[in-house]
């Protein structure tokens, strides 16, 4: 929604929403549609990929997304009247920028990232947001996917679904494997905020979670034994993540 602007889901969505980089800093309205939420959901992952660049400058001081507390305007208790209509380039006509024309008081911190903030204007091509994790700027699916696995490797609580892919089974049992894997499971009702009740509705006595469904429910349980996985080793693992992957991988 930053770099597409000519695409119609984009005009749409943002004609509804927001538009352009108020995005970055946008969250779920109520009632939303389930994309947008989706949306939201991603840019706050994604968000920290873009970075602002600099065209012709003219772009506001105090509204836009230049630096990395965000608008200006939303860290300052009001912005004074000489300065509503003060534009990037105006500050940065000189070096260090000459931050005596400002009548707003900004706190210290944020004036230490301007001061050391350097831009190159031109006339000719308008401030944009760029993907820093590719080298043409542009945004692609495949550069945020490593760029996201990147950000994610030092999170001990990331486990990767990459094997999934990989398994030799129907696509639709991989898809319902990761909508396991990721808690999406349509058929869990509290999950979905459609239901009050916690507990599973057939049994009434544990939380319905996935593995209560597919596993440990009784139904399940006798169903796993017909089959001879009768070990307590299959029914220990209390992480559906790791259950799945030593079944479908072993």
């Amino acid at each position: 929604m930053l770099q597409g602007t000519n695409k119609l889901w984009v005009n749409t969505l943002s004609h509804k929403y927001t538009s352009g980089a108020r995005i970055l800093n946008h969250s779920t309205s109520t009632p939303s549609s389930i994309i947008w939420n989706s949306i939201i959901k991603a840019k706050n992952i994604l968000k920290n990929g873009f970075s602002w660049r600099a065209g012709s400058g003219e772009s506001s001081f105090w509204s836009s997304h230049w630096t990395s507390f965000g608008p200006l305007c939303a860290n300052v208790p009001y912005v004074h009247i000489n300065d509503i209509a003060l534009k990037i380039n105006e500050v940065y006509a000189t070096t260090p920028p000459n931050l005596n024309m400002l009548h707003t008081l900004l706190p210290l911190n944020i004036l230490d990232e301007i001061i050391n903030l350097s831009f190159h204007f031109n006339s000719n091509t308008k401030d944009t947001f760029i993907w820093h994790e590719n080298s043409n700027g542009i945004y692609t699916t495949k550069v945020d996917f490593s760029w996201f696995l990147k950000q994610r490797g030092g999170d001990a609580t990331f486990i990767s679904w990459a094997w999934i892919w990989r398994l030799h089974l129907p696509e639709k049992i991989k898809f319902l494997v990761w909508m396991a894997h990721n808690n999406f499971v349509p058929t869990l009702l509290d999950h979905r905020n459609l239901s009050p009740n916690v507990l599973c509705p057939r049994c009434s006595s544990f939380e319905e979670t996935i593995l209560h469904c597919i596993r440990d429910y009784l139904t399940s349980t006798h169903l796993w034994h017909a089959l001879g996985f009768t070990s307590v080793e299959c029914f220990s693992n209390t992480n559906v993540s790791c259950w799945l992957k030593q079944g479908l991988t072993s």
